[in-house]
């Protein structure tokens, strides 16, 4: 089957046959597992963006050389991206339900690793764990969110919801700090397992159609090939965040910054993220399409700052053009990927978050080999790569 064919097949007939099969019957347990799954996402999102930078400066508390924040950095995003890819396939044999309690289950797990973490290689399990749960997590959340609100609904609340959760957590970030880990990492580990006792009360289809049996290796194959474009740029724009959120605020403590200038960096980072979803439509009528590529050239720009200054200033105006970069980039290919058929949507949503998941890791493990030869590198060989992926972007696009 040619890539014209298959892709008319997603579109078409698959979305016939979920609604005869009359997904979700019940109007009262769509909206009560709607309302779960967006506070779920806020809530996730909250706790994952106020650890990740307190487990890095943990780890340089540790006495964790450059290349091993790397790798606390990269662990989670090497995990996730190969449990994305996976997804479909536990989804099909476990089903949606169990896939979604396994993942708080295993995220639970994760929590409990940090907390009797006393080097840095325990926190690498934690993080390893922790990304194997994320990658289960997501994917399912993304697919059955789209089945139920739509996708034009879908885009804005999903994103509006967990990077209002990022919002929350990167303000918690420098109380965390001054907290002893125990107490917040119990409070987390109370909040995710409440999670578990509705979950078990709710009835999620588990969506084992035959035309979905027929989607294989062949599927991922023709959705890699069909927004190539769209992952290429999806990648490099996560590899700056995963840059900025696994090492910058290390060296942001090295630089002399205060624990509040470092949350007030990923602070500005994740709200001007937001405000670009809040403000998409708005923005894609007043700008024509190649006005709002040329945006995306803010991501280069915003990661070569610490290398021109390190004025807490300057890095904060970078941290607000990086969010509106990585705002723009995400709800782009979201929406082409939440455009395709449902079949095609349970394996894309697993590759748009696989190629999230190879962005954070090409970050950290780029950024921690140059910054333990000069830290300037790591930034400097990050916006080389940047920009170099947006001109091909644009260049495809002409």
């Amino acid at each position: 089957m040619d890539q014209k064919a298959w892709s008319q097949r997603r579109r078409l007939h698959v979305d016939d046959a979920y609604l005869q099969s009359g997904f979700y019957t019940s109007s009262a347990n769509s909206t009560i597992m709607t309302l779960l799954l967006l506070t779920a996402c806020f809530v996730m999102s909250l706790i994952g963006t106020s650890l990740g930078p307190v487990m890095v400066i943990r780890a340089l508390k540790m006495k964790a050389t450059q290349v091993e924040i790397g790798l606390i950095g990269r662990m989670s995003s090497f995990t996730y991206a190969v449990m994305t890819l996976s997804a479909f396939y536990v989804s099909k044999m476990i089903g949606r339900k169990k896939a979604l309690m396994y993942a708080l289950a295993s995220y639970t797990i994760a929590l409990l690793t940090y907390l009797v973490a006393t080097n840095p290689y325990q926190l690498m399990i934690g993080r390893a764990i922790e990304g194997m749960a994320w990658g289960l997590f997501w994917p399912f959340v993304e697919t059955v969110l789209a089945e139920l609100l739509g996708v034009e609904s879908m885009v804005p609340k999903f994103s509006t919801a967990w990077s209002s959760g990022a919002i929350v957590g990167s303000m918690l970030i420098a109380v965390l700090l001054k907290i002893e880990p125990p107490i917040y990492l119990l409070i987390y580990m109370t909040v995710v397992m409440a999670y578990l006792l509705p979950l078990t009360k709710l009835k999620i289809s588990s969506d084992r159609t035959r035309e979905m049996e027929k989607l294989g290796l062949k599927g991922l194959a023709m959705g890699l090939r069909s927004l190539w474009h769209g992952w290429t740029l999806l990648v490099v724009s996560y590899v700056c965040m995963g840059l900025w959120l696994a090492l910058t605020p290390a060296h942001m403590k090295t630089w002399g910054y205060e624990d509040f200038i470092i949350g007030l960096c990923l602070f500005t980072l994740m709200s001007m993220r937001t405000l670009t979803f809040i403000l998409l439509e708005r923005m894609s009528k007043a700008l024509n399409e190649k006005q709002l590529e040329n945006i995306f050239l803010v991501l280069p720009v915003a990661v070569i700052v610490p290398v021109l200054t390190r004025k807490p200033i300057h890095v904060i105006i970078a941290s607000a053009a990086l969010g509106v970069g990585l705002g723009l980039v995400y709800a782009t290919v979201l929406r082409q990927v939440l455009s395709e058929g449902r079949m095609a949507r349970e394996v894309m949503t697993g590759l748009f978050e696989f190629f999230i998941g190879i962005g954070f890791f090409i970050g950290p493990t780029i950024g921690g080999l140059l910054a333990s030869i000069e830290e300037e590198l790591a930034y400097i060989g990050c916006a080389l790569i940047t920009a170099l992926a947006v001109m091909m972007y644009r260049l495809h696009k002409m």
